[in-house]
């Protein structure tokens, strides 16, 4: 954890990522309410340690290689189909898609982004799954920086969204298989199914471990 926490560096971490979290959680205040505990969330993610710490930070210091951030000159959109939604991390802490992927692969997701990224009531669980979307989100992103997918957001069509969806949650359930985190095996119709209900398939929920 050297690398995340320099010697008299966690205060200006500390300081870095709270200014990060007021802009990307509006419009929730992030110290409403004394939701926010901020040596809690940094000890409990000492205890998660290695690689996926960094996945973790990286997120709260908005560190997601998004067409926002890197000042793409298009700005694909959102990756997961949201329309009007721009590739950023800002409206992927809100993004609808990502939220029922994440609440269709895994028990116990919160409506409240700042739970589900680690900020209020902060676990081990939340961690690791950041770290997921980190990496699932960087999977697919690669296939537009390398020229294989061209279309976003407004144009994307409907098989372009599945295909989108698939890579995505391909990379969160065999992230979450290495680590040991129990979740649920994915499927399209399933998938389009829960969106439709808002309901898991029955015996859904399978050891992938």
């Amino acid at each position: 954890m050297n690398e995340v926490f320099p010697s008299g560096g966690k205060d200006q971490l500390c300081a870095a990522c709270v200014e990060r979290w007021s802009k990307l959680f509006l419009p929730y205040d992030i110290q409403a309410d004394e939701a926010l505990d901020i040596n809690s969330i940094f000890e409990t993610l000492r205890r998660l340690g290695g690689p996926a710490s960094l996945k973790v930070i990286k997120t709260w210091l908005n560190g997601w290689a998004t067409s926002t951030r890197m000042h793409e000159e298009k700005d694909l959109g959102c990756l997961l189909g949201c329309c009007n939604q721009s590739d950023s991390l800002k409206h992927y802490i809100h993004c609808p898609r990502l939220f029922a992927l994440q609440k269709f692969l895994f028990q116990d997701i919160s409506e409240e982004p700042r739970i589900r990224f680690g900020i209020k009531d902060p676990s081990l669980s939340s961690f690791k799954i950041i770290g997921f979307t980190f990496s699932a989100y960087h999977a697919l992103k690669a296939k537009y920086r390398s020229g294989q997918f061209c279309n976003a957001s407004d144009d994307m069509t409907s098989a372009q969204s599945r295909m989108n969806w698939s890579i995505f949650a391909e990379v969160l359930a065999a992230e979450a298989g290495e680590a040991r985190v129990f979740h649920r095996a994915f499927s399209i119709p399933k998938f389009i199914s829960f969106l439709c209900s808002g309901r898991h398939p029955a015996n859904s929920m399978t050891d992938q471990t």
